[in-house]
């Protein structure tokens, strides 16, 4: 419980800086401007940090959702 504590005073601090920007949606997990996050996000991010790491590939070996 101590983890969402500091997770809802980070978001409080981010809906302050957001301003007008901020969409209140009751989300506990969200965008910088208080939007559902994009699940396609986190694989681009991951993507990004793999490749600023020279990671060898970044390709999935098998499309997903896979195909029966």
């Amino acid at each position: 419980m101590h983890i969402l504590r500091r997770h809802k005073e980070a978001q409080a601090r981010e809906r302050a800086l957001a301003r007008d920007l901020w969409t209140e949606k009751g989300y506990v997990f969200t965008s910088p401007v208080g939007e559902p996050l994009n699940p396609n996000t986190d694989y681009h991010k991951w993507r990004e940090l793999l490749r600023s790491a020279t990671a060898v590939s970044t390709t999935p070996a098998t499309p997903w959702p896979p195909s029966c």
